[in-house]
């Protein structure tokens, strides 16, 4: 929705961390993979959790507190 790019440098440690840093008003709360309020669209890529989170997200979604790109990724966030 913002139609920004970002570019991952690994620098952060996770995909919230990224959209936090770089200005990206995105929703959280546990920052743990717990409450799913992170839970944003993954339009394309793939994504690994660093943590795994305490629930399934909905097909085609994922979470950004405990999440890092292992592809190009494309948000709707």
């Amino acid at each position: 929705r913002t139609g920004r790019t970002l570019v991952w440098d690994g620098r952060d440690g996770n995909l919230l961390a990224l959209a936090e840093r770089r200005g990206v008003p995105v929703a959280s709360g546990c920052r743990t993979g717990m409450c799913g309020l992170c839970e944003v669209q993954l339009a394309s890529g793939k994504v690994r959790y660093a943590q795994a989170p305490d629930f399934e997200p909905t097909q085609g979604h994922c979470l950004l507190c405990v999440g890092v790109p292992v592809s190009d990724v494309e948000l709707v966030a």
